[in-house]
């Protein structure tokens, strides 16, 4: 059931991302870091559920030939897209698409993930229109500076 489960919605996420992201014409701007964000802070269930499975050590998508394959397509998408900001001078070489494909899915997710938790400790409500408009701007401006081309000094750590 927990197999099930975990693939349905794996499946569902991934495909419908990859489909969506290659769908749009502004690909090389913020769009697929936003949509991202917006994404996983709309599926709640979805990140608890790769959360409590994290837990567990992935024994379940271990043993799903459906879940084995699942993000592919959306590293094809992000191959896609870098590829075309390399081409146009826009991104800059180097730069590995599960790197990239990690660091958004990290900046999404810790932010559904922690925000309740963060929201007592720093006694600020992460739940907010304003608050997530925020961290979305924040993640969105992250992930921008690690790929693109005209990195500043301060910029070029990594």
């Amino acid at each position: 059931m927990v197999v099930r489960t975990l693939s349905t919605a794996f499946l569902r996420s991934s495909r419908s991302r990859a489909a969506r992201l290659l769908r749009r014409r502004d690909c090389i701007s913020s769009a697929p870091v936003g949509f991202t964000f917006d994404d996983q802070n709309a599926n709640e269930d979805f990140i608890r559920l790769v959360m409590v499975e994290n837990i567990h050590n992935g024994v379940h998508p271990a043993k799903s030939q459906a879940i084995q394959g699942l993000d592919i397509s959306v590293i094809t998408a992000i191959g896609k897209i870098y590829r075309r900001g390399l081409a146009s001078g826009v991104f800059r070489p180097g730069v590995d698409e599960i790197d990239v494909h990690m660091t958004i899915s990290a900046l999404c997710f810790f932010n559904v993930a922690n925000r309740s938790t963060f929201s007592q400790i720093f006694k600020r409500d992460m739940h907010t229109p304003e608050a997530l408009a925020r961290r979305r701007a924040i993640v969105i401006d992250t992930v921008a500076r690690y790929v693109r081309a005209d990195r500043g000094p301060e910029d070029q750590a990594g």
